[in-house]
């Protein structure tokens, strides 16, 4: 297995792909540049903390295009929330708040297509794989 000094030196390679996702998803240089960069800087924290990338192309590709998904603010089941589109414009998920005195106390989060169709076409993107809570 590559280190982290040869997995950034390989994502590196991966730059003008990565960028051609992130100016599809924003139609801005700016800002596809800084998905771009955020996206190698999300790879140096996941390198250091000793995760293992297996597919790192994947990686990289899953990594910018959720990190340009869109956050359109809504009201879920009377609750404050975001609806998480893709670039095409489907529903990703929904992920409501419940909060209290001012302060977020629970968050959920709804990734069933089931449970999404009436916000308009779901994408099968964000549904393949759950993503486990970050370890802070």
């Amino acid at each position: 297995m590559a280190g982290p000094a040869d997995a950034a030196a390989d994502a590196v390679g991966y730059r003008p792909l990565l960028f051609s996702i992130a100016y599809g998803m924003t139609g801005s240089v700016g800002d596809a540049e800084d998905l771009v960069q955020d996206t190698f800087l999300n790879l140096t924290r996941v390198e250091r903390a000793g995760t293992p990338i297996t597919n790192l192309k994947a990686y990289l590709t899953t990594s910018v295009t959720r990190l340009g998904a869109s956050l359109v603010p809504a009201r879920i089941n009377g609750r404050p929330g975001v609806v998480v589109y893709d670039a095409e414009g489907r529903v990703l998920n929904v992920v409501a708040l419940d909060i209290v005195d001012g302060a977020v106390r629970r968050i959920h989060a709804v990734a069933n297509p089931d449970k999404l169709g009436h916000l308009g076409e779901v994408s099968d993107l964000g549904l393949r794989k759950v993503r486990e809570p970050r370890q802070r």
